[in-house]
């Protein structure tokens, strides 16, 4: 079935109100109550590179709901990407901390395992811990060299999908959180991981902290797919006007921002 836009193989459009998990609140994603995910659009940088990308943020993506796809895949969402920006995810909780584990193209961006979810307790690759990490916006490669998340359109199967991102959240509990005796949490990297055997052997960068030997396994609180489409899909699919400006560059990308320096 293609729908408008030319994306194919979507689930039927519905409001969900009976089952979603999640919802849009200004211009995030709320899931499991406290976790606040962002999607998010930024000036390509030059890459891949050997060091992390640094580039200017330009805005948010436009969001919209699209359906409930059952417990496997939770609530489906699309985002406006043009084919020129760059994105990432941004995350943001209050107080209760939470373990994330991506997949991006039907690829674990953390650590390669195929079932991210139920590696997670074995491997710190394999999830992300906010709010110690508030972002991921890069993968990197068996040659080290650090790739920036970008949208490829023009596939044959769905033209106007770019990129599809799954998240499934774990809520934590603070006592199963601690720190680990090699790391300074004044020293503050992020975690960017790939499919690699050295990676599965490099502690995690970004929090001091990790999950304690005697945790349990949590189960998921919550899940989201999350479909980069381009701003003409997005239009038609969800009857929202964009500013065409808005996905328009003009004159030379900006110097980027590092928020380390």
């Amino acid at each position: 079935m293609t729908e408008p836009g030319g994306l194919k193989n979507l689930p039927p459009k519905d409001d969900g109100a009976k089952l979603r998990a999640s919802t849009i609140d200004a211009g995030r994603i709320r899931l499991c109550d406290d976790l606040l995910v962002s999607i998010n659009r930024s000036w390509q940088a030059d890459g891949p590179s050997a060091k992390p990308p640094v580039a200017e943020f330009k805005a948010m993506a436009p969001v919209a709901f699209w359906s409930h796809d059952g417990p496997e895949k939770g609530d489906i969402y699309l985002a406006a990407i043009a084919a020129h920006d760059a994105w990432w995810l941004g995350f943001e909780t209050k107080g209760q901390p939470f373990g994330i584990t991506l997949e991006i193209n039907s690829q674990n961006a953390l650590s390669g395992h195929e079932d991210p979810a139920s590696a997670m307790m074995n491997d710190p690759q394999n999830f992300l811990l906010v709010p110690d990490q508030p972002w991921f916006d890069a993968i990197r490669d068996r040659d080290g060299l650090y790739h920036q998340l970008i949208a490829s359109f023009g596939q044959h199967e769905n033209p106007d999908v770019g990129a599809t991102t799954r998240l499934t959240a774990f809520q934590l509990a603070e006592e199963n959180l601690t720190p680990h005796p090699d790391q300074n949490i004044d020293e503050v990297q992020p975690l960017y991981s790939g499919n690699t055997p050295e990676m599965a052997a490099t502690p995690h960068r970004w929090p001091g902290r990790t999950l304690a030997a005697k945790a349990q396994p949590p189960k998921p609180c919550g899940r989201i797919t999350v479909l980069m489409v381009t701003p003409k899909a997005f239009q038609t699919l969800t009857g929202t006007t964009l500013e065409p400006e808005t996905f328009i560059d003009k004159g030379e990308a900006p110097a980027p921002f590092d928020p380390f320096q």
